[in-house]
C-alpha cells in the first residue's frame, strides 16, 4: 500500500498555501489538492530536494516540471519516505551536501557586517554581484523567474528572427562574455520597451519595432546587453531587497514573490549610464552606427511619458537628454552600412506574424 501524508502545496503563483494530500509511489509524488479533480503527479526522476530538515524546519521539496512551485514537509517519517526517490544530482542545496555553504555564508556575514554603513551604495552592490558565481544568477532565473514569462506570446517569424539573430550575433562577438544572450521578442504593440532578467535572459517588446531604424533597435539590445554583462539586475535586487533576502533566494527558502520583486526592478543612474556606455562602445566594435542609440532616445523622448510628473522614475534614470548627449549628433557615420538591409528590417518588424506561448523545457 503506498504511503500516504498531509502537506502544504505552493503552486508557485500564488503566496497563499493549498493544504494537499500527498501519495508516495515508487515512480512519483501524487499530490491530490482540495477539488477531487486536481490531481498533480511529479515523477521521480524531477523530484528535487530545495531544503532538508534543518533546526526545526520543515523540508521543501520541488519538481523540475513545475519551476517555482513548493511541498513543504513537515513529517520527518514522510520525509524518510521521499528522500530515496529523489536523484542525487536534483540535491543541490541541502545542508549536508554543500560544506563550502558554512564558508560563503561566513563570508556573507562579514560583508555584511563591514558594508552595512554604506549598503544603500550602488558600487557595492555591483561589485557583490560581480564576484557572485555565475551559477547563481541561472539558479535564481530558472527557479524564480522563468515561470512569469511561460505562456507569454513570442513573436517567431522566421524571417524576423533570422534578423534578429543577425544583430544579436554581431553585438555578442564583440562583448567579451563566455554566456550566451538569450534574446526573445514578446508581442505587445504598444510597449515600447525591453528588459533584462537574470542569466543573460533579454526580453524585447514589439513596440520597440516602431522606431524608425534597425540601427536605433539594435542600440537598445546592447543596451539591455550592457545590463546583462554587469550584472545589474542582481545588483539592483541585492541593493533594494538586501543581501538577507538575495541569500535566501540563493538557497532556495525564498519569499513567494520574489520573481515579482525581480520584474519590478528599477536599475539606479550609475548603471543605467554604465549600460549607455557599454551599449555605444558595442555599437562601434560591431560596425554599427552608434547614431542608432541617440535616435532610440530621442524617439522615447518624443514619445515616452515617463517623465511627466514622476519624480521617484527621475532619481533612477538620466534624462534623455542626458543619454542623448553620449551620442553627439555630429558623429553620425553616414558612410556607416545599416546593420539590417531593407528586407531584413521588414522582416524584423514583422516578427510578430507568426507568436507561440513561451515555453521552456
Amino acid at each position: 500500500m503506498a504511503y500516504q501524508f498531509d502537506a502544504r502545496f505552493f503552486d508557485g503563483k500564488s503566496i497563499q498555501s493549498i493544504q494537499a494530500n500527498i501519495e508516495i509511489t515508487k515512480e512519483s509524488l501524487k499530490i491530490c489538492l482540495d477539488d477531487p479533480n486536481r490531481k498533480l503527479e511529479w515523477p521521480k526522476q524531477s523530484l528535487q530536494l530545495l531544503e532538508r530538515p534543518y533546526q526545526g524546519k520543515p523540508a521543501v521539496i520541488g519538481c523540475k516540471l513545475m519551476l517555482g512551485a513548493r511541498l513543504i514537509v513537515e513529517s520527518s517519517e514522510a520525509f524518510a519516505q521521499i528522500l530515496p526517490l529523489i536523484p542525487s544530482r536534483n540535491i543541490k542545496l541541502s545542508h549536508v551536501h554543500h560544506p563550502w555553504r558554512i564558508t560563503w555564508l561566513l563570508l556573507v556575514a562579514l560583508i555584511v557586517v563591514i558594508f552595512s554603513p554604506i549598503w544603500h551604495l550602488p558600487l557595492v552592490s555591483m561589485w557583490i554581484a560581480n564576484v557572485i558565481p555565475y551559477s547563481w544568477e541561472e539558479d535564481i532565473w530558472n527557479t524564480e523567474v522563468k515561470d512569469r514569462f511561460v505562456g507569454a506570446p513570442e513573436c517567431v517569424s522566421p524571417q524576423g528572427k533570422n534578423a534578429l539573430n543577425k544583430l544579436v550575433t554581431q553585438l555578442s562577438k564583440v562583448s567579451n562574455t563566455k554566456h550566451k544572450f538569450d534574446i526573445r521578442v514578446i508581442e505587445s504593440p504598444n510597449f515600447v520597451n525591453a528588459e533584462s532578467t537574470p542569466g543573460f535572459h533579454i526580453f524585447l517588446y514589439s513596440g520597440l519595432f516602431k522606431m524608425g531604424s534597425p540601427d536605433s533597435v539594435a542600440g537598445v539590445i546592447a543596451h539591455e546587453m550592457g545590463h546583462s554583462l554587469k550584472h545589474h539586475v542582481i545588483a539592483s535586487f541585492i541593493n533594494q531587497m538586501g543581501i538577507r533576502t538575495f541569500y535566501k533566494t540563493i538557497f532556495g527558502v525564498s519569499r513567494e514573490n520574489i520573481a515579482f520583486d525581480f520584474l519590478n526592478l528599477k536599475f539606479h543612474r550609475e548603471y543605467e549610464l554604465q549600460a549607455d556606455k557599454i551599449a555605444i562602445d558595442l555599437l562601434t566594435k560591431a560596425h554599427i552606427n552608434p547614431i542608432g542609440y541617440r535616435q532610440a532616445m530621442e524617439y522615447l523622448a518624443k514619445n515616452a511619458k515617463e517623465y511627466k510628473g514622476l519624480e521617484p522614475y527621475l532619481l533612477d534614470h538620466p534624462t534623455h537628454q542626458e543619454r542623448m548627449e553620449l551620442v553627439p549628433k555630429d558623429k553620425n557615420n553616414k558612410k556607416m552600412a545599416p546593420s539590417l538591409t531593407k528586407e531584413e528590417w521588414q522582416a524584423l518588424k514583422s516578427i510578430c506574424d507568426t507568436t507561440v506561448p513561451i515555453v521552456y523545457k
